[in-house]
């Protein structure tokens, strides 16, 4: 059978490829898609295609790799080939939209055979229903409407007032350091915040000490011991035999005499200044050089003229007064930062803060010098023990959880409070106190029952009734839809009660 072969081009659409077709006179026409651009893939263009060929009496085929044009193309019925040579050797099935055409074609060609002049026989009706049937039948449906309507339409909103009381429970309460969790028994855990303060303060001294003011001098004889001369140069230190000893230096150099018992005066003067370098006659006698074998000395006459002056001094009770003063301040200090370092709800469990540690305690002047003032420079570590607010309202809501009554009752959210009814007491690391959580319940209605109990019910009496059986302390709101309806629904499901 002859085909008309036709290449398609990348730029082709439906309506290029149409017009290539209708120059086609043959039973068969085989489109090849070109190797490069997809073209035709849409389902509609290939019914489009399809149903063109079969106006013309052609059949349709197509050569193609494309995966979509292969899948479109079974979906129609298109005979769809991977080559030209395959289009050639292979046969061509005819579409199924072919078959189902010439059926259709067929089915319209056939006349029907209707017989327009035949009319069903009016024959064997029923007899009408009797007037007053009829109207019984209405009535009744009219009464049945509206007792529905009675059932459904009116509906009822009831409000009912709110009843709430206070509930209070008084806890023992007991917080350590070894706690790590809350427990309902009144156990929670202390917390250590700590905080570094320093503080500088002056003092006027209040005391006195003597200083050396002037040196004590005299005279010393020296005798020799041997039979040739000695001397004995200038700052040669002698001193006295007490514990501890005096000591004094010769102002000048002196050469004693060959011979025993030769003799040689030179002035003394005590090495350090003040009183303690006056000595009785006779108390210098020790040489404090080699010339000590060759030589004895004293002093004929007293050694005077040391004297001592008072200057200020701070007393041991001004560092006592300035320690305390500073430490307080200290105190005070410490309080106010761990105050701020912890949340207003958060118990501070002790009414002052412990020194944990001083890091520097500096006097200036140091114990025993002079000075007009005493200055000290201090630095302590302060520790304070904190029950933390979180805890005490876990502790509270665990109560209030645990407190609840059986009945229908519940708390209101927001309404727990915590008040310490006494200071906390603390011993080492465990405080103890009274703890007050008091919050509010409200009433929880049981809507159905309330509701089932309201049905039918008179509204000027439903006020008293509901007032009276659960001793309410103001009368409920009653609404009623329409508001001339002279009873609450029938249905409880059409009464909403509220409260």
């Amino acid at each position: 059978m002859k085909t008309q072969i036709i290449q398609l081009e990348s730029h082709d659409e439906t309506i290029s490829v149409k017009d290539k077709i209708e120059w086609s006179q043959t039973h068969r026409i085989l489109l090849l898609w070109p190797r490069r651009g997809k073209i035709l893939r849409d389902h509609l263009d290939l019914v489009f295609l399809e149903r063109h060929c079969a106006s013309l009496g052609s059949q349709l085929a197509l050569v193609s790799k494309d995966p979509e044009v292969h899948f479109h193309a079974r979906q129609i019925g298109i005979p769809v080939f991977k080559t030209r040579r395959d289009a050639q050797r292979k046969p061509w099935r005819r579409s199924w939209r072919y078959y189902q055409r010439k059926r259709l074609q067929k089915k319209a060609s056939t006349p029907r055979e209707v017989d327009l002049s035949h009319s069903p026989r009016k024959e064997n009706r029923p007899p009408e229903t009797p007037l007053w049937k009829r109207l019984g039948i209405f009535t009744v449906s009219v009464f049945a409407v509206l007792a529905i309507a009675a059932l459904l339409l009116p509906s009822a909103k009831v409000q009912l007032p709110p009843q709430s009381h206070w509930v209070e429970n008084v806890l023992q309460v007991q917080a350590n350091a070894q706690t790590e969790y809350v427990h309902l028994s009144g156990l929670l855990p202390a917390h250590e915040v700590t905080t570094n303060v320093e503080k500088r303060a002056t003092l006027p001294s209040s005391g006195t000490m003597q200083i050396p003011d002037t040196f004590a001098a005299g005279r010393v004889v020296f005798s020799n011991l041997t039979a040739h001369a000695i001397t004995i140069p200038q700052n040669t230190i002698l001193s006295t035999l007490a514990d501890p000893p005096t000591r004094f230096e010769t102002l000048s150099q002196v050469v004693v005499p060959a011979g025993l018992g030769e003799e040689a005066e030179v002035k003394v003067r005590a090495t350090e200044p003040g009183a303690n370098g006056n000595q009785d006659a006779e108390t210098i006698t020790a040489i404090g050089s080699s010339l000590g074998a060759d030589l004895k000395v004293t002093n004929p006459e007293p050694i005077t003229g040391g004297a001592d002056m008072l200057i200020p001094s701070p007393s041991a009770k001004d560092r006592d007064t300035l320690t305390q003063a500073v430490l307080d301040e200290l105190e005070t200090n410490a309080l106010n930062a761990i105050s701020d370092k912890i949340s207003p709800e958060d118990l501070l469990l002790s009414t002052a803060p412990l020194i944990k540690e001083i890091e520097l305690q500096h006097y200036s002047p140091a114990e025993g010098q002079p000075g007009d003032e005493l200055e000290l420079t201090m630095r302590v570590q302060f520790s304070a023990w904190v029950a933390r607010g979180d805890d005490l309202r876990e502790l509270g809501q665990a109560t209030m959880a645990a407190s609840q009554p059986s009945d229908n009752s519940q708390p209101i959210p927001g309404t727990l409070h915590i008040v310490n009814l006494s200071t906390p007491t603390l011993q080492g690391e465990e405080a103890e106190w009274e703890l007050l959580v008091m919050w509010q319940n409200k009433t929880v209605w049981d809507t159905t029952e309330i509701a089932q109990f309201l049905v039918g019910q008179n509204p000027l009496l439903v006020q008293e009734l509901l007032t009276e059986k659960y001793t309410l302390d103001h009368q409920p709101v009653i609404s009623l839809n329409p508001a001339w309806w002279p009873r609450l629904p029938f249905l409880p499901f059409r009464v909403d009660v509220e409260g």
